[in-house]
């Protein structure tokens, strides 16, 4: 398994090393020991599966409160997306700062949200689907937000947005 650390420190991409024959592959697709042997600690607690059925489709930013904040793996199971992880921790160097990752079925690459970071995603692609395991359950009180477009983050989404959520839409912008 291949790590890439991104400028936003504790944000990771995992590369899994696959097997391949002529039946098809083999990927380790989680394993919490290995993940430890990075400095994360992540008890799954969830499984979670969204499909958009069209490209341009934004999903997030969502994350959630203390004390019930989350951990997430994200990876493309279907068609491809721009993911997107915004660093919302104050205190940090990168404190408002993004970091954006194309990811595409069958590319086997896993990205790692930690605690304190928004996540969201565009689709690039008609019917693209994601897994992400979460390392706690949803809780609509703890439920936060940051609207995609918001100019002190600056994501650069690589299509016109589409099918954004009104909840989505109407997250606070946050202070400059």
């Amino acid at each position: 398994m291949r790590v890439y650390p991104s400028k936003i420190d504790g944000v990771v991409l995992f590369e899994p090393d696959p097997h391949r024959d002529d039946r098809g592959f083999f990927c380790e697709a989680f394993n919490r020991a290995r993940l430890a042997e990075h400095g994360i600690d992540f008890p799954v607690e969830q499984v979670n599966v969204s499909m958009s059925l069209r490209a341009g489709t934004v999903r997030g930013m969502h994350y959630q409160a203390d004390p019930d904040g989350q951990q997430k793996l994200v990876r493309c199971l279907s068609g491809e997306i721009l993911d997107a992880v915004v660093d919302l921790r104050p205190g940090s160097p990168t404190y408002l700062k993004h970091v954006t990752f194309k990811l595409h079925a069958g590319d086997f690459k896993t990205v790692y949200v930690p605690l304190g970071c928004a996540h969201g995603y565009q689709a690039l692609k008609d019917f693209s689907e994601i897994q992400y395991l979460v390392s706690g359950p949803w809780k609509r009180e703890a439920e936060r937000g940051v609207q995609p477009a918001d100019p002190r983050i600056g994501v650069k989404w690589l299509l016109p947005v589409s099918g954004l959520n009104p909840r989505d839409s109407s997250w606070p912008l946050l202070e400059a």
